[in-house]
């Protein structure tokens, strides 16, 4: 959507506008903007490398908003295409890292050597031999993205630590998350709306009061955004994100924290790849 309601100064913005004010109007603006049709918050999004000109994104949109796009964040998406089929009630999803440097799924043989194992082939009762197929971290955030239903899906995915839990249980969008889950290792998903860098690193905030705080060290960052063909951090603003591993909630001010350190289990997914 190309404006949006600003309660700071109590008008419509233009993102065309938006983006022509400096980085310090921007920022105390931010957390005023909101859709001009469902009032839910807003956040701004840069003109993209595609050419798709700057725009404001608001996910979640109300329910049977005018303004909301194919591209949503109700725990899902909006209704676009996709050519792979839905995983059926039994299916076994090998999860693997999102940048390709997957490794066969082992389980090691009772009484063998530590690193000695074999690949898992899981037979149910009967001898049934349960449908599996590997699962990237990337892929899944596509469909968490792009699907609306995908984020409740029944399917059991197989952790690295040979842990199985159904979709519905593991994927949890960051604006969902709260103390309850402290400490537990899931998928967390969501939208970054907006990007704070400091001499560490960058804070990404994921939603309104509550919702858990992303952040990336310098390092990780810097290899992140190479990964992702940008030079500039606030090109992450308005980009899906999943990582795999565990929130933290800070022991002096309580603030919730997703940490990732290692590029296999964490993604993002640019906004200019998809449609708003």
């Amino acid at each position: 959507m190309y404006e949006a309601f600003c309660g700071a100064t109590g008008s419509v913005v233009l993102a065309s506008d938006y983006a022509d004010l400096s980085s310090g109007e921007r920022a105390s603006f931010r957390d005023s903007l909101s859709c001009t049709s469902c009032s839910k918050a807003a956040y701004f999004i840069r003109r993209a490398r595609n050419g798709r000109a700057a725009c404001f994104g608001a996910r979640p949109h109300g329910d049977d908003c005018e303004l909301a796009a194919a591209l949503t964040d109700d725990r899902g998406s909006g209704h676009l295409p996709t050519d792979e089929p839905a995983y059926n009630r039994g299916d076994e999803l090998l999860l693997q890292p999102a940048l390709n440097r997957a490794v066969p799924h082992v389980t090691h043989t009772p009484g063998g050597q530590p690193h000695e194992g074999k690949a898992r082939q899981y037979a149910g009762p009967g001898g049934s031999r349960i449908a599996r197929s590997n699962l990237g971290l990337s892929t899944l955030l596509r469909r968490l993205v792009r699907e609306p239903d995908f984020a409740v899906n029944p399917a059991i995915i197989v952790l690295p630590d040979d842990r199985r839990m159904s979709i519905a249980e593991l994927c949890i969008a960051a604006i969902d998350a709260d103390v309850q889950h402290n400490g537990q290792r899931r998928l967390y998903w969501g939208t970054i709306r907006y990007v704070h860098e400091d001499e560490t690193g960058a804070w990404f905030n994921l939603g309104w009061r509550g919702a858990p705080s992303l952040k990336l060290e310098s390092k990780f960052l810097a290899e992140l955004m190479e990964s992702k063909g940008i030079d500039d951090a606030e090109d992450l603003q308005g980009a899906a994100f999943l990582y795999y591993g565990p929130m933290r909630q800070a022991r002096t001010s309580g603030r919730l924290l997703l940490f990732p350190k290692d590029l296999d289990w964490f993604t993002v997914r640019l906004a200019d790849e998809d449609d708003f």
